[in-house]
């Protein structure tokens, strides 16, 4: 009896493993691409922004949804990522390229598109055919990654008399177009400059602090003694002295 009773707790704790890996698994939501082991991209979240006339809407695309394309491919100048989607409420097909390539010590961005095909009776969605998708924020020295919490929209680049306006949204991303070893990302340079917040609250209090601190000493070195004590000519004052 006892036995039984071992075997159906070692059962039930499996089974309760089996879910909480499983259920972990599925609200870690993240997106990662390894190309060729020489490109890899991470990215929390990707949406998509249509403003039509005085519609908008934000598409979260699912990582489920999205598939690599065989086009991504790698070379020692260039690197391209493509990325595709479909089904995803009010878009039907999307497709994302992206070209990378190396100038000089630096890569960066470049030949990028999207192509976005919408479902019949859709509101909101806008239909892009292959239109070109501007990241110029994204670049870092050949061997660093990129790397940025939030990053700025993406906008594709549509007819002016459009009246419509298409966005990539990309949250905590990450990229390394090449140098990638084993699928590892290697060193990377962060979006946030030298110069953020807290550099300058405590650059302005160390600033402040110093001005004060000089403020101090200089009116203290400006004090000046009486004549009277300096004088060699005059009566000597004596405190605390009989007449």
């Amino acid at each position: 009896m006892s036995y039984q009773r071992l075997l159906f707790v070692l059962v039930a704790c499996g089974l309760t493993s089996l879910c909480r890996a499983q259920s972990l698994t599925h609200r870690d939501n993240y997106t990662y691409f390894n190309v060729s082991g020489c490109l890899a991209l991470f990215a929390r979240s990707i949406s998509v922004k249509f403003v039509s006339g005085k519609a908008a809407s934000i598409v979260p695309i699912p990582a489920s949804s999205l598939s690599l394309s065989p086009l991504s491919k790698c070379s020692d100048l260039k690197s391209l990522l493509v990325f595709t989607s479909s089904n995803v409420n009010e878009i039907s097909d999307l497709n994302v390229s992206l070209g990378f390539i190396k100038s000089g010590r630096y890569w960066s961005v470049s030949e990028s598109s999207v192509s976005i095909k919408c479902q019949s009776g859709s509101k909101s969605c806008v239909n892009v055919a292959g239109n070109p998708l501007v990241m110029k924020w994204a670049g870092a020295p050949i061997n660093l990654g990129y790397k940025c919490t939030k990053p700025s929209a993406a906008p594709v680049i549509l007819p002016s008399d459009s009246g419509n306006s298409v966005s990539l949204q990309f949250s905590s991303i990450q990229v390394q177009p090449f140098g990638v070893k084993d699928g590892v990302f290697g060193d990377v340079t962060d979006c946030v400059g030298y110069f953020s917040i807290g550099v300058w609250s405590s650059l302005i209090v160390s600033i402040l602090l110093i001005s004060i601190l000089t403020y101090g000493l200089v009116m203290l070195a400006s004090v000046q003694p009486s004549e009277i004590y300096e004088d060699p000519k005059k009566k000597m004052i004596q405190l605390g002295a009989d007449n």
